[in-house]
């Protein structure tokens, strides 16, 4: 996954189904780049991601696409320490 652009502006989708430890349903947030969306889905949603997809011009992952995006090398933001599904 070397080739993404962890800079281009990003969209958050989720499935108006997900629920989340959020008081309001998400179902859209954009972000600045796509670092920060894939670190708001991995730190703040938590270890389900299926029904969320994020998209920038030239990517669209989803699911555990997007833990690997951040457990990625060439990851550019730093990581919060998290907690390991047992």
């Amino acid at each position: 996954m070397s080739q993404t652009d962890f800079t281009a502006a990003a969209e958050l989708f989720a499935n108006k189904r997900k629920s989340f430890r959020s008081r309001v349903p998400l179902k859209y947030k954009r972000f600045d780049s796509l670092a920060e969306a894939v670190r708001f889905a991995v730190e703040e949603l938590g270890d389900d991601l299926n029904g969320i997809n994020i998209r920038t011009e030239n990517d669209d992952v989803s699911g555990a696409a997007i833990r690997t995006l951040y457990d990625d090398a060439d990851y550019p933001l730093e990581r919060k320490a998290l907690r390991q599904a047992s």
